[in-house]
């Protein structure tokens, strides 16, 4: 007798929690023993994901392991991705270099996109408008770059008001690396 789809998937569920708890305590080096599962899971299952990466032993691990769900998650379809979804990701990364990357990894994924839907341009507003405090001069030129780019091709009134907010910070960090 088959189990019911849902208790086939809980009891997969508990395996899988059981087998991450046991790998994370024995085991020094997590990012070695959970990237996998966690990079798995983010496609389908985020928040598990995301309880996982709360249990590595360092913060550069789950730094680390975090840039990799960026970049699983930029590689679904455009019509699959969640702006909010990459926000919460990004919002964990605690190291300024891996959070920069992870938000060039985002801009560079939408920068030559021509037919973005409205929704995910506005989804992306609050991750563009903090890009000019990236810590990287050159990492946050190019994500700036990027965001003008997108922001030209999506043109609102309501937009348009951070492009040139954008435009203006793009020059000034230019200004400073010459």
């Amino acid at each position: 007798v088959f189990a019911s789809g849902d208790s086939l998937r809980q009891q997969c569920a508990s395996e899988l929690e059981t087998v991450v708890l046991q790998l994370s305590l024995s085991t020094a080096d997590h990012y070695l023993a959970l990237n996998g599962i966690i990079g798995a899971l983010a496609n389908g299952y985020l928040d598990k994901a995301l309880e996982y990466v709360r249990i590595v032993n360092t913060e550069l691990r789950r730094d680390r392991i975090l840039g990799e769900v960026i970049e699983t998650l930029v590689r679904r379809p455009t019509a699959d991705l969640s702006p909010e979804d990459l926000r919460l990701v990004l919002t964990e990364i605690r190291q300024a270099d891996d959070r920069g990357r992870a938000a060039q990894t985002i801009m560079e994924r939408f920068a030559d996109e021509t037919e973005l839907p409205g929704s995910m341009v506005d989804g992306l507003l609050p991750l563009m408008a903090v890009l000019p405090e990236l810590s990287d001069s050159i990492r946050a030129c190019r994500c700036m770059v990027c965001a003008v780019n997108i922001l030209q091709r999506h043109s609102t009134q309501a937009r348009d008001s951070l492009r040139d907010h954008i435009r203006d910070e793009l020059h000034k960090r230019w200004a400073q690396i010459d």
